[in-house]
């Protein structure tokens, strides 16, 4: 029986700090998984030639889960991923801080890699 997309997928928003990577590469490691991939996206200090102190992330919880869920089975069924999970951030995320983490494994790199 093949495993439906949606079990694949592990998702978040969190108020707080998004924790350290190896939290998320934990959580994709699988023994049938022979590479995993990550995604960090941090806030940087300039837009546009304007320096930027911090970016401030609103979201309706319920509505960016669904969000960030459909994106997971999304991803899932166009490759050939074991699990995947996705972080996003709200609050205040000062620069160098991640607002994004995305963690994905796949029995081979390609798969991970094109994600």
């Amino acid at each position: 029986m093949k495993e439906s997309n949606a079990s694949k997928v592990l998702c978040w928003v969190k108020a707080e700090p998004l924790g350290p990577l190896d939290h998320y590469t934990d959580l994709v490691n699988d023994p049938s998984a022979g590479a995993i991939t990550t995604f960090v996206g941090v806030t940087r200090n300039s837009f546009q030639g304007k320096g930027v102190l911090y970016l401030e992330y609103e979201a309706y919880e319920p509505m960016a889960m669904k969000k960030l869920q459909g994106v997971g089975e999304a991803m899932a069924a166009k490759w050939d991923i074991v699990k995947v999970a996705l972080a996003h951030r709200v609050g205040r995320v000062g620069v160098s801080e991640p607002s994004v983490i995305i963690a994905v494994s796949s029995a081979h790199r390609r798969d991970a890699l094109e994600v």
